[in-house]
């Protein structure tokens, strides 16, 4: 049976390269967006033709390849509540929470008043969300240092193999391993700062990570 892909508190977390290295995959079809009123059966019918997603596409130059015996279709955002039918196979990429919640307050800014509280509220009550069940854990900080490495991890996951080893290489390869620190582009109040620090110390569970992991966060 065909599996369902999805990226639990897909926001500003870097799951946008690991969704488009993994949609360059010949079995594997995954969309930008897709309407909630679809049912199992019609994701893989809009799967099958290509059409997936008319609105966006992911593309990886050089790597348009024909979709063949899709065995996995996904979802570039959270859980989908409308394919409880297929097996799912939810992957989390945990990007550190400062700069998740960075990124969140440049798009917040003009809209809210307090828009770094805003952020917060938001990262924590997606993050809450997504601890509510069982995921594939990927570190984004790993993922873009390593990606080779944590590329076969994932697909391992999903029960799949690397159509080639160059596939693998040639993919890897549009990964910038600096990451992005929106964390430092961002006014924070120590308030806001222990409000952070106070959900990774209640929630270092989920998280799989040393409670002290993010604590030396240069900000």
């Amino acid at each position: 049976m065909m599996g369902f892909i999805s990226f639990p508190a897909a926001a500003h977390n870097g799951h946008t390269i690991v969704a488009a290295i993994l949609a360059t995959h010949p079995h594997i079809s995954i969309a930008n967006s897709y309407s909630k009123s679809l049912q199992s059966q019609e994701i893989i019918k809009l799967a099958k033709t290509e059409r997936w997603d008319a609105r966006y596409s992911f593309e990886i130059p050089g790597q348009h390849v024909e979709k063949i015996d899709i065995k996995m279709v996904g979802f570039s955002g959270s859980d989908p509540d409308n394919v409880e039918k297929l097996p799912h196979y939810p992957i989390f990429i945990l990007r550190n929470p400062f700069d998740v919640i960075g990124s969140r307050y440049t798009k917040f800014k003009n809209r809210q008043k307090n828009p770094l509280n805003y952020a917060s509220e938001d990262y924590f009550i997606r993050m809450k969300e997504a601890f509510q069940n069982n995921f594939f854990t990927v570190i984004h900080e790993e993922f873009i240092q390593n990606p080779y490495k944590e590329l076969l991890q994932i697909l391992n996951y999903l029960n799949l193999e690397a159509p080639s080893s160059q596939w693998v290489l040639d993919v890897c390869k549009y990964v910038d391993p600096v990451p992005f620190l929106s964390r430092q582009r961002t006014t924070w109040t120590s308030f806001e700062i222990n409000r952070v620090f106070g959900f990774l110390n209640d929630y270092a569970d989920f998280f799989q990570l040393d409670k002290t992991k993010y604590h030396e966060t240069e900000l």
